[in-house]
């Protein structure tokens, strides 16, 4: 986390592509700028999620869940971007 902040003189990034879900988002949330985007694409952890709603609500965050069915017959769990 230090390192993004560091990186990008304490701004924050504007994407986030987030894969394990569970509490990995509260990082996600703390590494953001305000109004960026974290992609929830992923649940490796479960969807189960946690993250300080401070940031949440002062960051005017947009948190997509990419989520798409598998085709008729094709296996899979159904996850996925």
């Amino acid at each position: 986390m230090e390192t993004v902040l560091s990186l990008t003189d304490d701004h924050g990034v504007d994407h986030v592509l987030e894969l394990v879900g569970g509490t990995h988002l509260s990082t996600a949330v703390q590494v953001v700028a305000v109004g960026a985007r974290i992609h929830q694409i992923g649940g490796l952890e479960g969807y189960e999620v946690a993250a300080p709603s401070s940031p949440l609500m002062l960051k005017s965050l947009t948190i997509p869940w990419h989520w798409r069915r598998p085709s008729p017959g094709a296996g899979g769990s159904g996850c996925g971007g």
